[in-house]
């Protein structure tokens, strides 16, 4: 089980984006960047390079094989 799952039992990993879900990239290794599934492949995060919240594809070579997990709120 990842830790993602143990820490927060309300927060369900799912396999496929929804909109509203979090989505969880490893940065260094380690899940420690979220973005914010808008629907079809698009995402709201913040940008260090951009120093801005920016929509992206998050299905991209930068950004896809990062990603740690999808997973939406069941509280």
């Amino acid at each position: 089980m990842r830790l993602a799952d143990q820490v927060r039992p309300e927060w369900r990993r799912v396999s496929q984006p929804v909109e509203g879900a979090a989505l969880l990239f490893r940065v260094r290794g380690l899940g420690l960047h979220v973005g914010y599934a808008l629907g079809g492949r698009r995402m709201l995060h913040a940008s260090g390079e951009a120093g801005q919240s920016v929509i992206q594809d998050f299905t991209t070579m930068i950004w896809a094989p990062r990603l740690e997990g999808i997973y939406v709120y069941d509280a």
